[in-house]
């Protein structure tokens, strides 16, 4: 009669961790976008997210993702179009990879980037990012890292013996 669909972190956990993490760092992740923007204006390299074999941030160049996207029949245009709206002085974006697809972590900042920016200690980038990729790590672990240890092997039966 009734029937219930899967929740999102039923169907693929690993995004599911993702959007909470943006949603508990969202003013560290503008102020690394806006760090990343600063290191590089004129670029059109992409913040990354590389959740395998652990997760760190990557750079990740505009090219790539256009050639990414037609290897796939055009499933990503829709984010290349994102990609060229973007305004980093408003917003967070961020491509995420993991489990063989991308997310996509993209929101409008509050505070703006330059301002969570600027309440970062020095030096801010790179001790904001390993900050982000501790906590990125803890929240995805490595395969084997968190998993119970394997159960003993059982003793042979006596018949087995015959």
């Amino acid at each position: 009669m009734f029937s219930f669909s899967a929740s999102p972190a039923d169907a693929e956990p690993w995004k599911y961790r993702l959007d909470q993490f943006a949603r508990d760092f969202r003013p560290q992740l503008a102020a690394l976008a806006w760090g990343f923007h600063l290191a590089n204006p004129d670029s059109t390299d992409v913040l990354g997210i590389d959740l395998k074999p652990q997760p760190h941030f990557v750079t990740c160049p505009r090219r790539a993702v256009e050639a990414l996207n037609h290897n796939v029949a055009q499933q990503l245009q829709e984010i290349l179009g994102i990609l060229d709206a973007h305004d980093p002085t408003k917003e967070v974006f961020i491509l995420a990879i993991g489990e063989g697809q991308i997310k996509l972590l993209y929101f409008e900042s509050d505070p703006l980037p330059p301002d969570a920016y600027a309440t970062l200690e020095e030096p801010p980038l790179e001790l904001l990012m390993i900050q982000l990729e501790d906590e990125l790590i803890a929240r995805f672990p490595a395969a084997g890292e968190g998993d119970p240890p394997p159960a003993p092997p059982k003793p042979p039966k006596p018949e087995e013996f015959l």
